[in-house]
């Protein structure tokens, strides 16, 4: 059985930014997506921090080109 994680997020992690894509549950049995950009002072990873909280985030994998790195959390 397939375990489906309803509060994820993926962020792409850039030198001077970072992408995020938040989804979460809507009453419908299907999903939202919320995109947000953040840079990377640490106001905005606070900034970011709290984004994930109000959406719940559970789980989050991190992409960055820069260094061919990908991490997913189980």
């Amino acid at each position: 059985m397939d375990v489906v994680v309803s509060r994820c997020a993926g962020i792409d992690v850039g030198k001077a930014q970072l992408a995020v894509t938040v989804r979460t549950p809507v009453a419908s049995g299907r999903f939202k997506r919320v995109r947000k950009t953040f840079g990377t002072t640490t106001a905005q990873l606070m900034a970011l921090h709290e984004f994930l909280d109000e959406h719940q985030v559970t789980r989050v994998g991190m992409e960055s080109a820069d260094f061919g790195a990908y991490r997913h959390d189980r």
